[in-house]
């Protein structure tokens, strides 16, 4: 099931951050259950408008993963936990519309990498859902 998510950048949007030639696109965020369960863990919400944030600003910051059909993997630090307890974040970049498929999150530390053929098919699932 799908999850239509209003992110938190809106403080972001108001001037205060940016100078005036500053450009940054406004995409949606689409969470897969698998995404929004998981972020609750290890993410709060303050940590997640960051990310959403940077991304936004660098939408292929992700490097696509062969063989997974677009899939981008993000590694993103905690607060908090240092360079070793950093996530990888896993998402998809559409640009028309311009939207961020969540796809999941997990910490290096407990997995070391998901087989690209994995992230294919979650992929392809949540293009169904």
């Amino acid at each position: 099931m799908l999850k239509l998510f209003v992110p938190y950048f809106q403080q972001y949007l108001s001037g205060q951050r940016y100078a005036r030639d500053v450009v940054c696109f406004v995409f949606t965020f689409i969470e897969s259950t698998t995404f929004e369960r998981v972020r609750a863990v290890y993410l709060d919400d303050d940590e997640y408008a960051e990310l959403q944030h940077f991304m936004m600003e660098h939408p292929e910051a992700g490097n696509i993963i062969p063989g997974s059909g677009g899939v981008r993997t993000l590694r993103w630090k905690r607060k908090r936990m240092g360079k070793r307890g950093g996530l990888r974040v896993i998402y998809v970049v559409r640009y028309r519309p311009n939207e961020f498929w969540m796809l999941t999150m997990y910490a290096k530390a407990k997995v070391e990498n998901v087989p690209a053929h994995i992230l294919k098919q979650l992929k392809e699932t949540f293009e169904h859902e």
